[in-house]
């Protein structure tokens, strides 16, 4: 199913007209870190996890 961010979240990712103060959720996310080339297989295989179900 995919996940609609900008209609469930629009309060903090789409712009207002004047400044707010607004409280961000706690989220889980992944990160990839390194450096060199992306064509390598080594970043296929860390990209590739993301996408695992």
């Amino acid at each position: 199913m995919k996940y609609e961010w900008r209609k469930k979240e629009k309060e903090i990712y789409l712009p207002k007209k004047k400044p707010v103060r607004i409280n961000i959720p706690e989220f889980k996310y992944f990160t990839v870190e390194g450096k060199g080339n992306p064509n390598d297989e080594l970043f296929k295989e860390y990209i590739g996890v993301l996408y695992l179900r």
